[in-house]
């Protein structure tokens, strides 16, 4: 029993596809899986320092349900081309980052080469952070980063963050209640005038009624002669008909819906 053996210039070629499948996947996963929120891919942090960064990161995801993320590489230009904010985009949406329905997000992306940096936001983070508030979020790290000061300035990001998202959310929540209050209190009102309404209308049509009573001086007039003998008689008010309608209202959010979405956006620059 012979076997054959492929061709050697075969094998280059099958060798060398199987390389570019490989460089192909790196460049689509721009980070490696060493946590679901902290990418430290040019070797910044301890990894007791990346864990605690962690476990701050989910934390303030899980609680707001919007995503909090940190990727640091040597130089962003070996993840994507064009700008730092077209790949830390690409970034974002490649590793499918963002929670519930909206994707809602905010990753840090750090290149240390030329000392660049940019922060994408995507959904509910778009929202609550832009402008003045994402002036503040970047004055809370750059300092930091100016001095090298990797882990302070990565938790002084997750903080800024927590504080702009949780006012926002808390912002938001409010104007919701307001709506409520506003929807309850108009509710009674119209359920009384419609009362006050149908009360009326019903009042009226039983006046309508009596008004031939009232031509005569006694009900006798009206009675069969002989018929009966009335010893004595009395008005006696019965009862109103009033009828409410509840107007239900349901503003509560599900899963981040709801809330108040603003597309993607971000800002960078050097530090």
């Amino acid at each position: 029993m012979t076997s054959k053996r492929m061709p050697s210039r075969a094998r280059g070629l099958l060798l060398a596809a199987v390389m570019l499948c490989i460089l192909l996947l790196g460049a689509a996963l721009p980070v490696r899986a060493d946590g679901a929120y902290v990418y430290d891919m040019a070797g910044l942090l301890r990894e007791s320092e990346r864990q605690e960064l962690e476990s701050r990161a989910a934390e303030i995801s899980q609680r707001l349900e919007c995503g909090v993320y940190i990727a640091a590489v040597d130089d962003y230009t070996d993840y994507g081309s064009g700008s730092i904010s077209t790949v830390a985009e690409s970034i974002f949406q490649s590793n499918g980052f963002g929670l519930y329905n909206d994707h809602s997000g905010i990753l840090l992306l750090l290149s240390i080469r030329e000392r660049d940096y940019y922060v994408y936001t995507h959904g509910f983070a778009t929202s609550s952070i832009s402008g003045s508030a994402m002036t503040r979020l970047e004055r809370s790290f750059l300092d930091d980063f100016r001095n090298n000061d990797w882990y302070n300035g990565f938790r002084d990001f997750l903080d800024s963050c927590d504080a702009a998202l949780t006012g926002s959310l808390e912002e938001w929540e409010a104007s919701q209640n307001q709506d409520q209050g506003f929807g309850f209190g108009f509710s009674i009102a119209v359920g009384l005038v419609i009362g006050c309404i149908v009360a009326l209308i019903a009042c009226s049509i039983m006046k309508a009624k009596m008004k031939s009573v009232a031509k005569a001086r006694t009900a006798q007039f009206y009675a069969v002669p002989g018929s009966m003998d009335l010893y004595e008689s009395s008005d006696v008010f019965t009862h109103i008909t009033e009828s409410r309608v509840k107007i239900e209202s349901d503003s509560g959010r599900s899963g981040g819906g709801g809330r108040p979405s603003g597309g993607s956006g971000g800002h960078g620059g050097k530090f």
